[in-house]
């Protein structure tokens, strides 16, 4: 009996679905401003979507239980949305001391255990991340608290090369 009823909500979830999407059923359709579709690849959900930091990686990348559900948590890597940081295994001695103070920042700031709120989520470059920008209870953006320090965060939109953090007599 329970399988027949959920294979009857499926079914009726598509039948739903199937006649708002075609314009002739539905005379109106009605405006889902849930997730605005830039393309079939770049969807971005507006947030707030609450998160807890588990554990900073680096400068601008966290790890975060985030709830998609009541009740219901996804654990996945989210790069700060509209900065860069120093990398760890950077190219120079000073890329690497400014990656471990822009990771001590980005520590101080959002904490682990940390309740956070992700705005502006979409997929990142590569698989396994999401792009979000990330703001404190208060409504602090963290990215903004990194770009504060001049030395350990630049502004970055994710489509030109990344500048170098080493100059060229740095080793």
């Amino acid at each position: 009996m329970y399988s027949y009823v959920v294979s009857l909500i499926v079914v009726i979830t598509l039948l739903v679905v199937f006649y708002m999407h075609d314009s002739s059923a539905v005379a109106v359709k009605p405006k889902i401003d849930v997730v605005k579709t830039v393309s079939y690849k770049k969807s971005v959900l507006p947030g707030p979507i609450p998160a807890k930091i588990i554990n900073v990686i680096d400068g601008d990348t966290v790890k975060a239980e985030v709830m998609i559900w009541p009740g219901q948590y996804v654990q996945t890597y989210i790069r700060i949305n509209g900065i860069d940081t120093p990398e760890h295994r950077g190219r120079c001695s000073k890329e690497k001391e400014l990656a471990k103070q822009a990771t001590n920042l980005l520590e101080n700031t959002i904490p682990e255990t940390q309740d956070v709120f992700l705005y502006n989520i979409h997929n990142g470059k590569f698989a396994g991340r999401v792009v979000a920008d990330i703001k404190t209870l208060d409504g602090t953006s963290v990215a903004q608290t990194m770009l504060s320090k001049a030395e350990l965060a630049r502004p970055y939109n994710g489509k030109e090369k990344r500048k170098p953090w080493c100059n060229s007599n740095s080793t």
